[in-house]
């Protein structure tokens, strides 16, 4: 029953597209052709630094109760979201185009990526680099606890690890 619920929430932050989508576009607005390539590898690099402490407070948290971590993170994203509406327009108004509401849905979206083959392979490893790390921020601590026998506090330090890494390699190689 359990799995069904972690599912449907899944299902249900893919189709809110998480403040990725928004973050990712404020960046690419401010950001200019020298300066785009940094700080895009800032903002990927602070989602490894996400896992660094992320992973001990939600190991932390659960040790008390196994749903406080995810109320926790309800509440992250809560002000999260009134930041995001806090925010104002990023790109100038002489780079906006008119919308095309016919084209703004999942259909919409698809049909432009079919139509540039190049964005394609883009789409593609976007998404299989997406499903990944949430597949291994889901399941990685309950996997090791069930399979490995493992507490959380030894298989936390694991995704603390990764973090590090993966900050690690964006803020070095893709400066």
């Amino acid at each position: 029953n359990g799995h069904i619920w972690m599912f449907a929430a899944r299902c249900v932050a893919g189709l809110c597209g998480n403040s990725f989508i928004f973050t990712r576009a404020s960046v690419g607005d401010i950001s200019t052709a020298a300066t785009s390539a940094r700080n895009f590898a800032v903002l990927a690099g602070t989602i490894g630094f996400g896992f660094v402490g992320g992973a001990p407070v939600g190991a932390a948290l659960s040790t008390k109760q196994l749903q406080l971590p995810m109320l926790v993170s309800l509440a992250v994203i809560v002000v999260n979201m009134g930041c995001i509406l806090a925010l104002q327009e990023t790109l100038l108004p002489k780079d906006r185009e008119q919308v095309v509401w016919r084209r703004a849905n999942p259909i919409g979206t698809i049909s432009f990526l079919l139509d540039a083959k190049f964005l394609m392979v883009f789409a593609v490893m976007a998404f299989l680099d997406q499903f990944t790390i949430s597949l291994l921020q889901t399941i990685f601590l309950p996997y090791a606890a069930y399979v490995y026998n493992v507490a959380r506090e030894v298989a936390t330090p694991v995704l603390v690890i990764f973090g590090i890494g993966q900050g690690i390699v964006y803020a070095l190689i893709m400066r």
